[in-house]
């Protein structure tokens, strides 16, 4: 629904009310990340980090199957999913989920946001180096390793026009 601080309106036209419930509490103004997640019966994620301890994550029940089938671990700590219920972890600790249900879907609305103590300065260095992180990926996924690699060279150019001070003054300090 969102993706890096932007709504996603195509995803969001899916999920009307959802998204509208999103924008009334003002989603969109601290979360990077919001979607929904999907785990089939009998199935897990297995450990894993995403290496971010500059951001938090909310991860909200919505369907989930009943008689606590459900959990996340994040470190040696297990919390089980309910319906309605919410916890935040700190996703670059080692966590995995499982649906132990037989029969059942489970849901669960996460929100990513931003680490309360980074500041809005650190937010959009993060945010510009996730972009590009991510366009490059992308690229490289769709049209190669040397089309990627021609992008990020035109944006870093890009970059360091805009963020370079004029030379003249640069020198006249020297």
């Amino acid at each position: 629904l969102i993706e890096h601080g932007r709504w996603v309106d195509e995803n969001a036209a899916l999920l009307p009310r959802t998204a509208a419930r999103l924008r009334e509490c003002g989603a969109d103004l601290v979360a990077d990340e919001v979607m929904i997640a999907r785990q089939p019966p009998r199935t897990g994620i297995d450990p894993h980090s995403d290496g971010k301890n500059f951001m938090l994550a909310a991860h909200i029940g919505l369907v989930v199957p009943p008689d606590q089938v459900c959990w996340m671990r994040v470190g040696a700590r297990e919390h089980r999913w309910a319906a309605g219920r919410a916890c935040v972890i700190n996703s670059s600790f080692l966590h995995q989920t499982w649906n132990g249900s037989h029969t059942d879907e489970r849901f669960v609305l996460i929100l990513r946001f931003w680490h309360p103590e980074v500041t809005l300065c650190e937010r959009a260095a993060l945010q510009y180096m996730l972009t590009a992180s991510d366009t490059y990926m992308s690229t490289r996924v769709r049209s190669g390793a040397a089309a990627a690699q021609a992008q990020a060279r035109e944006a870093y150019a890009t970059w360091e026009h805009k963020a370079a001070p004029p030379r003249a003054a640069a020198s006249a300090g020297a």
